[in-house]
């Protein structure tokens, strides 16, 4: 099992809401309902939101909501028990600009399943006009928050700090980027971990770890409808969770990322493509469509490799470059307005592979991801 952020995941997926922010004189209201769900480990998330966007404040715009979360693993696989965990709150995010200066700040509380839940992060940037032209632009970023992405993480309980900083520079059809993040997680005990896994799987304490990550960019947009462009990226986890949980009989040793994905010295290189249709803008009430893909030409990455005889007795290990086992992301989105309300849909698609460069394997581990909202128009 890969639990993993794709690198682009800004890039690829944008703001989880389908609809855009209500305009003109309509109503800045949102609702939605998304759900998430693996190949592999049956691992499913729910939510479903609620609220105002867009709403006018002194220097910028307010956005409020209520969210439902429902999580977990609808079957016990590989010795780990089965869950459902459910998580409400309310959400809070403020955007605004100051000359040069930009602001954006998050927050969120509730309750998920006993315990207190809460998420914090905003960014601050600056833009500078080098030329004409031209537009430069730098920022800086600062989370903590339990990543409800991974089911498995809601269960523990364990909180990430995620801070990065980026810089990019824009010329009409032109767009450059790179950027560099951290992200700190932190670890169980043995106590902590058995109560949530069982008896049956070997996972044993899961140490605090760090994580790096940078990328780069860059894109060019041919008459507001055909985007292309290429990425490069690199990943290095201080501490690798890639491990054995449990031998079944007559089947293969069960080996996954537990509880979430570890890359070591992880490389890659690859391409982006976006295609935007507007219908609606030139008047035939088809909606707006627009489709984005990265695909990763080439990667590279280190992994722990066991072999175990017929006893369960390691015989072989260590660690070896595997190649090709990049993710490759898909995202279709489509939105409608029908009177004084915007119809959204979005499908996303998350595709890593075990072998080299079998993204469409059977064997992949996919992550498939579907949203529906409706919004003020």
């Amino acid at each position: 099992m890969r639990l993993h952020a794709a690198a682009l995941a800004a890039w690829i997926a944008g703001a989880s809401a389908v609809a855009p922010a209500a305009a003109g004189t309509g109503t800045p209201w949102q609702a939605g309902v998304k759900y998430q769900a693996d190949s592999e480990n049956l691992l499913s998330t729910w939510e479903y939101a609620a609220g105002l966007k867009g709403l006018a404040v002194p220097g910028g715009t307010m956005d409020l909501g209520l969210v439902h979360h429902r999580l977990g693993m609808e079957e016990n696989r590989y010795g780990l028990q089965g869950f459902d965990e459910a998580a409400y709150g309310a959400r809070a995010a403020y955007a605004g600009m100051s000359g040069p200066y930009g602001l954006t700040l998050r927050t969120a509380y509730g309750s998920l399943d006993g315990w207190k839940d809460y998420s914090a992060g905003g960014e601050l940037s600056r833009y500078w006009l080098p030329a004409a032209g031209l537009v430069l632009r730098l920022k800086g970023n600062a989370e903590t928050q339990v990543n409800k992405d991974n089911p498995i993480l809601v269960r523990m309980n364990l909180r990430t700090l995620s801070t990065g900083a980026a810089v990019n520079l824009s010329s009409g059809p032109w767009w450059v980027e790179a950027a560099a993040s951290a992200r700190h997680l932190e670890g169980a005990s043995n106590a902590e971990t058995d109560a949530v896994v069982g008896d049956t799987a070997q996972v044993g304490a899961i140490p605090k770890n760090r994580i790096l990550s940078a990328y780069a960019y860059g894109y060019y947009t041919v008459r507001k409808v055909l985007t292309l462009g290429g990425f490069a990226s690199w990943a290095d986890s201080r501490s690798d969770f890639y491990r054995f949980l449990q031998r079944v009989p007559g089947q293969r040793d069960a080996y996954m990322y537990f509880p979430y994905d570890t890359p070591l010295e992880s490389y890659a290189l690859g391409a982006l493509l976006a295609v935007d249709l507007d219908f609606e803008a030139r008047g035939i009430p088809a909606g707006a469509w627009s489709a984005k893909v990265t695909y990763p030409f080439f990667s590279r990455r280190e992994q722990f490799w066991q072999v175990r005889n017929n006893f369960g007795i390691p015989m072989f290990e260590g660690y070896f470059d595997f190649k090709g086992e990049e993710p490759l992301t898909a995202e279709v989105k489509v939105r409608k307005p029908l009177g004084p309300v915007a119809f959204g849909l979005a499908y996303r698609l998350f595709l890593k592979p075990y072998a080299e460069n079998g993204h469409f394997d059977s064997q992949s581990y996919r992550v498939h991801a579907v949203e529906l909202t409706l919004g003020g128009n």
